[in-house]
């Protein structure tokens, strides 16, 4: 594990009101690969284990007509997981910084009806210092809680941002800076 990268923390009371995945990619026929793979596994795993009420599935970057979000249900649809899913197949920020919160905003008020109260935050473990700083100064009500997905960096995948480990590194750097000086 990389040392910017961010170990578990679920909660101790479960289940909590949304547990949110974010897709890492995909092949270029639209396949999901290792990384991507790995986050809907982890996900499924944690719904087996009755962390969520429900589950949201994100990313909107697209290969072949497929969206991150699709390819990842297709996993779970594949291991019968009873929790109901929502997709947020949203278009990733222009630039390839994916900027999931505005869209996760929208879901919330559509298909929830309000915003949750505590949501559990699955991603590569690479993103999650990232993904956890933007959703945090997004929805500073929410309670946060994470869990990694193992690392497995896909040389396949047609997402520039997944091939280097440096971008990974300074974002997060970024991310803890933030994090340690102005909040919490």
């Amino acid at each position: 594990m990389s040392l910017l990268a961010l170990p578990d923390h679920l909660p101790e009371e479960k289940p909590v009101d949304l547990l949110l995945a974010l897709g890492v990619g995909l092949r270029r026929d639209g396949t999901p690969g290792p990384p991507t793979t790995a986050v809907a596994q982890r996900t499924a795993e944690l719904a087996e284990r009755g962390f969520a009420r429900t589950i949201l599935l994100s990313g909107g970057y697209r290969q072949n007509g497929v969206a991150e979000a699709e390819a990842m249900q297709s996993i779970l649809s594949g291991r019968a997981i009873l929790t109901p899913i929502l997709l947020d197949c949203s278009p990733a920020h222009i630039g390839g910084t994916p900027f999931q919160p505005p869209s996760a905003a929208a879901l919330f008020q559509s298909e929830l009806g309000r915003t949750p109260d505590q949501i559990l935050l699955v991603a590569h473990r690479m993103h999650l210092p990232r993904a956890l700083w933007l959703f945090r100064r997004f929805f500073r009500k929410v309670e946060f809680y994470w869990a990694g997905a193992e690392e497995v960096y896909d040389p396949c995948s047609e997402q520039r941002r997944l091939r280097a480990r440096w971008r990974f590194a300074i974002w997060n750097l970024m991310a803890w800076t933030h994090h340690r000086l102005w909040c919490r």
